[in-house]
Order: C-alpha cells, then sequence, then structure tokens
C-alpha cells in the first residue's frame, strides 16, 4: 500500500492530510485484512478475556480502531496517539 493511499483511507476516516500524516509517522497501521486486524488488536489480551470482534469495532467499543470503505474495498485502522 503506497504514502498515499494511506493518506487517503485516514481522510476517508475524517482526518485532515496533515493529521493523517502524523498518524502514519506515530505508527498507525492500516489493515486490508480482517483476520490479520483482528489478530493484531487481540494480541495483548489476557487468555481468559473474550476477544474483540468486527462488530465490536463497527460500534465503536474498541478504542482506537475504525473500518473505513475505500474504493469499495474494507480497511481496518489501528490507531497510535
Amino acid at each position: 500500500m503506497t504514502h498515499e493511499m494511506m493518506i487517503e483511507i485516514l481522510k476517508n476516516d475524517r482526518c485532515t492530510k496533515a493529521e493523517a500524516e502524523r498518524f502514519i509517522k506515530d505508527g498507525t497501521t492500516i489493515f486490508e485484512n480482517a483476520g490479520e486486524f483482528l489478530e493484531f488488536i487481540n494480541e495483548f489480551k489476557e487468555e481468559d478475556e473474550e476477544r474483540y470482534t468486527l462488530d465490536d469495532v463497527k460500534n465503536g467499543y474498541v478504542a482506537d480502531t475504525s473500518l473505513v470503505t475505500y474504493n469499495n474495498k474494507e480497511y481496518y485502522i489501528a490507531y497510535v496517539n
């Protein structure tokens, strides 16, 4: 994924270009694969904790994450603030 494409995806998530640049610089990750995204956001949960689902993300229950459609494809964002 190109840098320009990452900027456009983040802009579709209501970021300005400057904000998108900062998020990318700070380490925000954009996933094209839902399974990889879920692995990433659940990586530090304890074994006995319930795992996050895509519905949790879509409903805003997972902090610093987002689901964006860009060019008719879904992208999953894990923000670093």
